[in-house]
């Protein structure tokens, strides 16, 4: 009823913090654990690696695309034929071709890594050194891969899921549909499959089934809240249940969104994005004047104190709305009695924090007409204490007349 109030209304959009311009599209980003490094590859065969700060530590050139990156205490990454190892400095440790198609790779306990491949639908396991520890047969082509300690999520193009662990199936899942993506966090796994997000629980079971139109990435966000993207540019936020929050909108297809923490690591178009969520805490308000219970008469100031600048002030007196701060009240025109003042806060991102006092008016006379009333009030207690005497003096000059008069008769 209030916004009409207001000089513009509200939405929650991530705030940004900074974009960094790719020398082609964007095709993977991942961020440390801790969010201080980004590794990125785009899809002119580069491979990056920038810090929180936005500033590139180095770039690499790769013969053909690199199709997805992890890092850790090395970086890892693959193309459509080998897998890499890469230090810190951006050297090449080793790289592994065994004549199939790398589609995804991650680090396993470490320094180990697990990739996923398309041709021969093999899982292959490395160790440090590039050797191959263990092939496990998924029996699809690998299109998502995530890994969170002991867990291995993998997401195949016939629409399995399955979650692993120490490398042993654990769970498989059939989706029947084409999966882009997939994340897991405490043996749960979240996946984005064509028109839909799942959340599969630790024993395999579909716990949420939600529609979500030309969905292609997902990660899970603080607690066990969902972020997620779309082919044309939607980043969208969900709660536990999938319900979603907000959605912003990059105009260009997310290929992949990774969080942590309250950092939002997105790749759309030919940039990289670092967003954090939007801000969703109520200013705090706390009313100074008038006290609350307190008796008020004539011209009353309304003030309050609110703990954030640039808010759009609402005050309400008994659910009307009366002005904005400084605000002034003639209680003049208002009945005698108790009345209820609100003040109200909307920051810059709609978000709403009020407080309420009840005060009482009253009609408070002035000094002069106190004073008038007290005299006539002082002078008609003296005429009655008067009165109330002359009917006593009058009892005893009766009784001394009729005592005369005895004495005279004897």
């Amino acid at each position: 009823m209030f916004l009409i109030f207001l000089p513009h209304t509200y939405c929650l959009e991530p705030i940004k913090i900074w974009e960094y311009r790719l020398s082609g599209n964007v095709v993977s980003v991942e961020p440390s654990i801790d969010g201080k490094l980004i590794g990125v590859s785009d899809s002119g065969g580069h491979l990056y690696l920038l810090n929180q700060s936005r500033e590139l530590l180095w770039e690499l050139m790769f013969d053909s695309t690199v199709l997805d990156v992890a890092v850790g205490e090395y970086i890892a990454a693959c193309d459509d034929s080998k897998v890499y190892l890469i230090n810190m400095s951006g050297n090449i440790l080793w790289e592994s071709q065994i004549g199939d198609n790398y589609q995804k790779v991650d680090f396993y306990k470490g320094k180990e890594i697990v990739s996923g491949t398309e041709y021969t639908k093999l899982l292959y396991f490395f160790d440090e050194e590039g050797n191959i520890q263990n092939r496990i047969n998924m029996g699809g082509k690998i299109k998502a891969l995530d890994v969170e300690g002991d867990y291995i999520a993998v997401g195949t193009s016939n629409g399995y899921v399955y979650l692993l662990k120490d490398q042993q199936i654990i769970w498989e899942v059939k989706l029947g549909r084409y999966i882009y993506d997939i994340a897991v966090k405490d043996g749960e796994v979240a996946v984005s499959a064509e028109d839909r997000i799942f959340i599969i629980g630790k024993n395999g079971e579909v716990k949420v089934e939600k529609y979500f139109r030309e969905g292609r990435c997902v990660d899970f966000a603080k607690g066990k809240e969902l972020i997620a993207g779309t082919s044309d540019g939607e980043l969208c936020y969900f709660d536990s249940n999938v319900k979603k929050l907000w959605c912003y909108n990059l105009k260009n297809e997310i290929k992949t969104v990774k969080c942590v923490d309250d950092l939002i690591f997105v790749g759309s178009g030919g940039f990289l994005y670092l967003f954090s969520p939007p801000d969703t805490v109520p200013p705090k308000v706390k009313i100074v004047s008038p006290k609350n219970h307190e008796k008020i008469w004539g011209i009353v100031e309304i003030k309050a104190e609110i703990d954030e600048k640039n808010v759009t002030t609402i005050v309400t007196i008994d659910g009307n709305y009366a002005c904005s701060l400084p605000c002034k009240w003639d209680t003049t025109a208002a009945s005698e009695g108790k009345h209820k003042i609100k003040v109200k806060a909307i920051d810059a991102y709609g978000n709403v924090g009020e407080d309420t006092v009840e005060v009482e008016v009253i009609r408070q006379q002035s000094g002069i007409q106190e004073q008038i009333k007290n005299k006539t009030s002082v002078k008609a207690q003296s005429e009655v204490r008067k009165i109330s005497k002359e009917p006593f003096i009058i009892v005893i000059l009766v009784l001394l007349l009729i005592f005369l008069l005895r004495r005279m008769k004897t």
